[in-house]
C-alpha cells in the first residue's frame, strides 16, 4: 500500500463506491449548492461549444451527457474486465472520444 505523502494536502480518503463529486442522486444536491451547479453548466457548456468548433465534439452532445458519459467510464468495476480484454480500459477511452466526436446521428 503506498505511504500518504506528507506534503500533499489532498489525500483522498474515500472508498471506491462513495460519490467524490456529485451525490448519487442529483435530486440531493444541497440546494446551496444550485448557483454553483448553475455556473457549471454555463462553463461546460462554452466548453463543448469550442469542443464542436474545434471539431472534437459532434453535434447535439450536450456538458450532461459529457459529463455523464466521464463518469460511467471512470465508475469502479465489480468485474475485472481486463481479464477479458486485456486493453479494455484505453479502448474505452477512445471509443467514448470517438463516440463524442461523431455526436448524435439522425
Amino acid at each position: 500500500m503506498p505511504r500518504p505523502n506528507p506534503r500533499r494536502t489532498n489525500q483522498c480518503t474515500l472508498k471506491p463506491e462513495e460519490p467524490v463529486f456529485v451525490p448519487a442522486q442529483l435530486s440531493a444536491l444541497d440546494p446551496t449548492l444550485l448557483p454553483e451547479l448553475e455556473k457549471l453548466i454555463a462553463g461546460g457548456d462554452r466548453f463543448i461549444a469550442r469542443g464542436q468548433a474545434a471539431g472534437a465534439i459532434g453535434p447535439g452532445v450536450t456538458h450532461l451527457e459529457f459529463v455523464t458519459g466521464l463518469l460511467a467510464l471512470t465508475r469502479p468495476r465489480t468485474v475485472d474486465l481486463a481479464e477479458y480484454q486485456p486493453d479494455i480500459e484505453a479502448q474505452m477511452v477512445d471509443l467514448y472520444l470517438a463516440g463524442v466526436r461523431a455526436g448524435h446521428q439522425e
